[in-house]
């Protein structure tokens, strides 16, 4: 150790300045990828705005890769897994779909990714995994239609399509845009 003029200790002085300077920088480092991933995600938005799907789906799949903490993370995955449905690669749809499933079993938007899952396993012809899927969807909403005839949900997704489910007593109505996806009896 060495002290200075004043007797002051120079180590001590330099451990303080150097941790000050480590979490600074750390600091600045968090608030960067904080900003980085935003931006990815609205760039993404803004092009599935303007109808640049193929661009979109670029950016949240750089979103994906770069930042599995982010906020968005749950939105771009989503979203990836409806680009790769309509470009009908299926077996990526079904890994973005049963990911975003196992992750994020409360979001607004999980009956939505079942459906895409159904969907896909009634190409592939997988009806044991139709089944297990139809029960989560009856067990996402445990509901009640005492006084009207179905209960509705909607979802815009980063991609901007817009989603409504219809639950009835029997079965489970799925729209995108509009139009009726699919339609789960039980």
């Amino acid at each position: 150790m060495k002290i200075n003029k004043r007797g002051e200790l120079v180590l001590v002085n330099k451990i303080v300045g150097y941790t000050a300077i480590f979490f600074l920088v750390f600091s600045i480092t968090q608030v960067v990828y904080a900003q980085e991933d935003r931006a990815l995600y609205y760039s993404g938005v803004n092009a599935a705005l303007n109808g640049e799907t193929d661009f979109a789906f670029m950016e949240f799949h750089a979103l994906l890769n770069g930042h599995r903490m982010s906020k968005y993370y749950k939105d771009a995955l989503f979203s990836a897994g409806e680009y790769y449905y309509s470009i009908k690669d299926y077996a990526n749809a079904a890994g973005s779909f049963s990911k975003f499933i196992e992750n994020y079993s409360e979001a607004n938007s999980l009956p939505f990714a079942i459906a895409y899952l159904v969907k896909i396993n009634k190409i592939a012809g997988t009806q044991q995994i139709i089944y297990d899927l139809k029960r989560k969807l009856i067990e996402f909403m445990q509901l009640s239609l005492l006084f009207s005839e179905f209960k509705e949900y909607t979802h815009e997704s980063a991609l901007n399509m817009r989603y409504k489910a219809r639950y009835f007593i029997d079965k489970i109505e799925i729209y995108i845009d509009g139009k009726l996806f699919e339609e789960i009896h039980f």
